[in-house]
């Protein structure tokens, strides 16, 4: 009988691992390869050469969103597409001359002197950001913005104490410029001043921040604040001169007194000179000049003649303020606002006949108004006509009248 021995051999093989560096596979496309295209481990973020720029990501969490009631982050490469900080070109409320003005006059182009005493105006550097970028404010008073921070809302630019996605808006939405596919008209408010409600004789400090993608696929990434940028409102102010002289180029001192020297009965005597008013004010829904007559007329004792609305050439007596329209004037009025001489209830205009004058009442009436707005050195000059009745006695006839300026604010 045959036998079989059988051999068990145990082996114990020891061996040492080397690791190889394992290369991608390369990248074509129609018009170039990549040959075995490799990075880092560590190496995140936009890596370039002389041929090409690439995104680089070995970040695992792609795919994670981070999300708040403000806004959405997602992870992995979108930290490397946020938004470029931007800065501030420019934040005023008073320059006589500056680059935020849309005139060559700053903001008191705007507002009149000394200044915006409740807006201001800024640009923004978006800092190579592109077109779609959106922007938005925080301000405060506070340098370091650790205090009474506060947004300034895109729609009707007010400040508010909290900030959402709708606060970003286009550069040219805060700027009320247009760009195509982004901002289809211009808005001439927002050209003028941008940021809406804020206190007299205080400094803000603004600062701005930048935002990529969008919010409805939580894509979007925000930048870091920029650097603040301040200015300081002005009070509130409002400044009259009134003189008697022969053009608005005369100036005259108190107690102002014109004259009509000798009155003829019947006939219509004019004043030499003008009552020049030259009114200033940031007033920013503008001012009204009222008048009235203490004595409802030019009086001598018992004898009255009264102020009409009437022409004088057809009126058998009257006295009253007629406006030469070549004395009005005001700087700025492209911006801001001009004389507009009162025709109701009493017409002070140099519209229609020659000797039409306006009644200074014993009530107040508007003499002029701003047109609503700023006025900026709006000067106005006024000449005295009167005719008495050949039945007045002979006599010094006088009339006080009070000038009071109302502002808008």
């Amino acid at each position: 009988m045959r036998k079989v021995a059988l051999l068990f051999l145990s082996i114990l093989i020891i061996t040492t691992l080397v690791p190889n560096k394992i290369f991608a596979q390369d990248v074509d496309s129609t018009t170039y390869r990549l040959v075995a295209p490799s990075i880092g481990e560590s190496e995140n973020g936009i890596t370039t050469s002389q041929n090409f720029t690439s995104l680089n990501d070995s970040s695992p969490v792609d795919d994670f969103t981070t999300t708040s009631t403000n806004y959405s982050l997602t992870g992995g490469t979108a930290k490397f597409s946020e938004a470029n900080v931007p800065s501030i070109t420019c934040f005023e409320t008073s320059t006589s001359s500056g680059t935020c003005s849309i005139g060559t006059n700053g903001m008191q182009e705007v507002c009149s002197s000394p200044g915006c005493y409740d807006r201001a105006k800024f640009l923004i550097n978006a800092q190579n950001n592109p077109d779609d970028t959106r922007y938005a404010v925080q301000i405060s008073t506070s340098s370091a913005f650790t205090s009474n921070v506060f947004y300034v809302e895109p729609v009707t630019r007010l400040i508010k104490s909290a900030l959402t996605v709708s606060d970003f808006v286009y550069k040219c939405d805060w700027e009320g410029t247009t760009l195509a596919g982004f901002c289809g008209s211009s808005n001439t408010t927002w050209q003028k001043y941008n940021i809406l409600g804020l206190s007299p004789n205080v400094t803000y400090y603004i600062r701005i921040a930048a935002l990529h993608g969008s919010s409805t696929d939580g894509s979007f990434t925000q930048s870091a604040w920029s650097s603040s940028a301040n200015t300081t409102t002005q009070n509130t102010s409002l400044s009259v001169d009134i003189d008697i002289a022969t053009s608005t180029a005369g100036s005259s001192t108190p107690p102002y007194i014109i004259s009509l020297g000798t009155m003829v009965a019947g006939s219509i005597t004019t004043s030499t000179n003008y009552i020049i008013t030259r009114l200033t004010t940031n007033a920013i829904s503008g001012i009204t000049m009222y008048i009235t007559g203490t004595n409802g007329g030019l009086l001598n004792g018992v004898n009255l003649i009264a102020n009409v609305n009437a022409d004088l050439a057809v009126s058998t007596e009257g006295y009253g303020l007629r406006n030469d329209s070549t004395t009005n004037s005001s700087s700025f009025s492209s911006f801001i606002g001009i004389i507009t001489v009162s025709s109701t209830p009493s017409d002070f205009t140099d519209a229609g006949a020659t000797n039409k004058v306006g009644s200074p009442t014993t009530a107040f009436v508007p003499l002029f108004t701003s047109n609503s707005l700023p006025l900026h050195t709006g000067v106005s000059g006024y000449r005295v006509k009167a005719k008495p009745l050949i039945t007045r006695s002979t006599g010094s006839y006088t009339e006080t009248i009070t000038y009071i300026p109302v502002g808008s604010y």
